[in-house]
């Protein structure tokens, strides 16, 4: 059995579904006018603008970690901001969301695909799962992993997901950043 996203697998096993924009920008201080549960400047967070609000068909999403995370230097932030590729000039469409950053010390484009598998896998023990979204949660990554033929007939086999091993009474604690 291979589990694999589209990178990693032949061409011919997915299809491109459309593109996505990720800008990873580098900045010197957090983005303006979020706050924690303190009042302070947040070290981290997540933004979702609607896509009805940009007159779009999808959202822009912007998340933002930091020197707090251990994932940059010191007193330095790193925010991501994502969609899907709407038209011919795909960096206009993240602008608005660009601008609540502040200023940006460092700006990185990269569009990609979006692909998706031509089969379910089961028949050669190949399981392809589709290119990362642009949502910067994870959520529709998790799902289609747990959707793919395989967990599911693990899942089934052992009522759990044997990789998953929480307490059922596990209280999750707000993080102290």
């Amino acid at each position: 059995m291979v589990i694999c996203d589209p990178s990693y697998a032949e061409p011919t096993r997915t299809e491109v579904k459309g593109q996505v924009i990720r800008a990873i920008c580098i900045l010197g201080a957090p983005i303006p006018e979020t706050k924690n549960q303190e009042g302070k400047p947040a070290l981290s967070c997540q933004i979702i603008l609607p896509q009805k609000q940009l007159k779009r068909k999808n959202d822009v999403y912007v998340m933002m970690v930091s020197w707090a995370h251990c994932i940059a230097a010191k007193e330095k932030y790193v925010a991501i901001v994502s969609t899907v590729v709407e038209t011919s000039n795909p960096e206009r469409e993240i602008e608005p969301a660009l601008k609540l950053l502040g200023p940006i010390q460092h700006k990185f484009v990269q569009i990609s695909e979006i692909r998706e598998p031509v089969t379910d896998g089961t028949a050669d023990g190949v399981f392809v799962t589709g290119s990362y979204d642009p949502s910067s949660h994870f959520e529709d990554a998790s799902t289609e992993v747990l959707a793919l033929p395989w967990a599911q007939k693990l899942w089934a086999q052992s009522g759990d997901l044997p990789w998953i091993n929480c307490p059922k009474n596990l209280q999750i604690q707000p993080s102290p950043f």
